[in-house]
Order: structure tokens, then sequence, then C-alpha cells
């Protein structure tokens, strides 16, 4: 089966003044409906597309209370049509500080997801192609071995030697498999 393979990083939050809720909301619908296009396309009357994957930083953070002064991220499949499926679960933090050496405090949050789109649609055969998504495996997560960084605390001006990971964001490994 043909694959629609998209990386995205969505508008970053930048303060109270400037959340980029709104931002992200334009982005995440843009990039869905052209994905959403391409299955659309006309091929000799049909889309060789059975599967459209968009992941990346998302920046999305609907699953926690939100301050009564804060922006909310809307849920995000509330905002995508229904076949829009998210391949991970509440839990798959990707940004935690908790985990991550390189990050400090206590903050935890999916950014990083992998949104996927497989409509169940009849094909010239009668073959309906539906994916569904059967696990997320967190990558990265090691500290690379003898590399370590001065991180200075921007409040205090204080210098701790952090050790290194490949990125203050965990990365994600998706599978699929045909329904």
């Amino acid at each position: 089966p043909t694959l629609l393979f998209g990386t995205t990083h969505l508008e970053s939050w930048c303060g109270r003044d400037y959340t980029g809720a709104k931002e992200r909301e334009a982005q995440i619908i843009e990039a869905t409906r052209f994905c959403e296009r391409q299955f659309d396309t006309s091929h000799g009357g049909e889309s060789p597309l059975r599967l459209a994957v968009i992941l990346g930083d998302l920046n999305w953070d609907d699953e926690r209370k939100q301050k009564p002064n804060e922006t909310p991220n809307r849920n995000l499949l509330s905002i995508l049509p229904s076949e829009w499926k998210d391949a991970g679960k509440k839990f798959d933090f990707t940004y935690d500080a908790k985990e991550n050496p390189m990050l400090g405090g206590s903050l935890r949050r999916r950014f990083d997801r992998c949104l996927f789109y497989s409509p169940s649609k009849a094909t010239g055969n009668n073959k309906r192609w539906k994916f569904e998504s059967v696990g997320l495996q967190k990558i990265g997560k090691e500290a690379i071995p003898n590399l370590v960084w001065n991180k200075r605390n921007m409040y205090n001006g204080s210098v701790k030697q952090t050790q290194v990971t490949p990125s203050d964001h965990f990365g994600i490994v998706v599978s699929f498999r045909e329904e």
C-alpha cells in the first residue's frame, strides 16, 4: 500500500501573551486537509494511497487542566474529521523532565504526536483498506555516552553539568497493521 508521510513542527507556546493555540489549530487543519485531498486525487479512477501519517512536535497540550487565564488547546481530535486517529495514549509523554536528564523540573507533556488517516473505502476490486495503530514506542531516551554540557540556569545563573540525550523531546516509533 502507498503511504503519505509528513512531519511537522507546529507553532510554539511563547508565553501567556502568545500561546500559539489558534495558529496550531489552523496549521493542523491545513495539513490534514492536504492529506485528505491526496486521497481524492484521481489516478485512473482510484487513489493509490491507503494511509496518511502526520507526526512531529505538534506542541498540543489538551490533556491537562488549564489555568483560568490560559487560552486552552481544544481536544485535538475534536477539530478533525472522525477518520483521523491518534496513535498514542494520554501518558505517552515525549517531553518529560522526570525521565530526560537534559531537562529540569517536572513538566511532562505529550507534545509529539502521530496522527493517521485511513479511510475505509472500497477499491476497484472491492477490497477495503483500513489501518490501525498497534504500538507506540519512545526512542532517544538514553544519554549519549561521554557527552555532557554545562547547563546554565537562566533564573539564578548557576551552572550544572548535564548528560545529553539526542533531543529534549523523545522520538516515537509507531507500528501499523491492516485491519
